[in-house]
């Protein structure tokens, strides 16, 4: 088993791990990623391009990671059909019977 003191940041292995745990841990908050990059970052204290790199891959797994959450978001609202129903939604405005839309008179 690898743990992350084993890791160097020359290896294939540990851009990986800078690259997944942050989107891991947009997922599902059981991955420490920032401490995953900080100690990348320590074995990386003589190269600035190294840290530039390290910082360049976690910051795309952040993106990643939160887009797949929006992803997670938008398909579990619209459900596994597709069809995004007005009506279903309940939001004002959009057909909803929950509330008033801003364009109906009162009365």
């Amino acid at each position: 088993m690898v743990s992350l003191s084993d890791l160097q940041v020359d290896s294939a292995l540990s851009y990986a791990v800078a690259l997944i745990f942050p989107a891991l841990d947009a997922v599902v908050a059981l991955v420490a990623s920032e401490t995953a990059v900080v100690g990348l970052g320590v074995t990386t204290a003589g190269s600035i391009d190294r840290i530039l790199l390290l910082v360049l891959l976690a910051a795309t797994g952040a993106f990643l990671g939160d887009n797949l959450c929006y992803g997670i978001g938008d398909v579990s609202d619209r459900g596994w059909t597709g069809s995004s129903s007005p009506a279903r939604t309940g939001w004002p405005g959009r057909g909803g019977r929950r509330g008033h839309s801003r364009t109906s008179e009162p009365g």
